[in-house]
C-alpha cells in the first residue's frame, strides 16, 4: 500500500507539475500572442512609417529641387546686389572724393573772391586818390598859368618899365 500511497503523491505531484506546466504554457502562450499582435502592429507601424517616409521623400524630392533653385536664384540675386552694393560704394566715394574737391575749389574761390573784393575796394581808393590828384594837378597848373600870366605880365611891366627908366636916363 505504500507503494500505492507513493504511485499516487507522485502522480499527484506530477498532475499539480503538468497542471503547473499547463498554466505556464498558457501564459506563456498569452505571452506569445500578445508579443505577435504587438509585433503586427509594430510591422503595420513600420510599413505606414515606411510609406510616410516615401511620401515624404516624393514630396522633399520635388521640395528640394525647387527649394536648391531657389538657392540658386537667391545666391545669383545676392552676387548681383553684392556687386551693385560694390559698385555703389565706389560711386559714393568718388562723389565724396568731388564732393572734397568741389570744396577745397569753393574754398580758393572764396578767397579769391575776397582778395579781389579787396583790390576791388583798393582800386576804388586808388582812383578816388589819383581823381583827388588830377583835381590837385589841375589846380596847381591853373596857378601854374596864372602864376606865368602874373610873372608874363609882370615882366612885360618891368620892361616897361626899364624902357621907361632907360628913357628917363636919356632925358636926364
Amino acid at each position: 500500500m505504500l507503494f500505492l500511497q507513493n504511485a499516487e503523491a507522485s502522480l499527484q505531484q506530477k498532475k499539480e507539475a503538468i497542471s503547473s506546466f499547463e498554466d505556464k504554457t498558457q501564459q506563456m502562450m498569452s505571452s506569445v500572442k500578445q508579443m505577435e499582435d504587438r509585433l503586427q502592429r509594430a510591422e503595420k507601424a513600420r510599413q505606414v512609417a515606411e510609406e510616410k517616409n516615401v511620401k515624404l521623400k516624393q514630396e522633399t524630392g520635388g521640395k528640394i529641387e525647387s527649394l536648391k533653385q531657389l538657392l540658386t536664384q537667391l545666391d545669383s540675386k545676392c552676387s548681383t546686389l553684392e556687386k551693385e552694393l560694390r559698385s555703389e560704394k565706389e560711386q559714393r566715394q568718388s562723389l565724396q572724393q568731388e564732393l572734397h574737391q568741389e570744396k577745397d575749389t569753393t574754398a580758393l574761390l572764396r578767397t579769391e573772391l575776397q582778395q579781389v573784393e579787396g583790390l576791388k575796394k583798393e582800386l576804388r581808393k586808388l582812383q578816388e586818390e589819383k581823381l583827388q590828384l588830377e583835381k590837385i594837378c589841375e589846380e596847381q597848373e591853373q596857378a601854374l598859368q596864372e602864376m606865368g600870366l602874373h610873372l608874363s605880365q609882370s615882366k612885360l611891366k618891368m620892361e616897361d618899365i626899364k624902357e621907361v627908366n632907360k628913357a628917363l636916363k636919356v632925358l636926364k
